[in-house]
């Protein structure tokens, strides 16, 4: 039997594409509040900045922007996760 915390992730990042930009800021103020996003971006430039030094900047800032958004969306799942009992069937899951 498939984990239902694995099937909720797979339907809650096949939604996400789908949500319009109101629909997404609106999720993203609900589960991770305003300022969650910049903490991780900030996070994720001490990081590259570390490992990255030899990049060019516009490979860093492309790598900043794709692990800051990574991070994030793992953060929305694992929140929407929480929202919802775990007897809840998968599909019943924000």
């Amino acid at each position: 039997m498939p984990d239902a915390r694995a099937i909720h992730a797979a339907e809650f990042l096949a939604r996400l594409p789908h949500l319009t930009d109101r629909d997404v800021a609106a999720l993203m103020d609900r589960l991770a509040g305003p300022d969650l996003p910049d903490v991780l971006a900030e996070y994720t430039r001490t990081i590259i900045d570390e490992v990255g030094a030899m990049l060019p900047e516009d490979t860093r800032a492309g790598i900043l922007n794709e692990v800051g958004s990574l991070m994030l969306i793992g953060y929305l799942v694992g929140r929407s996760q929480e929202e919802v009992p775990p007897s809840a069937p998968p599909s019943a899951r924000a």
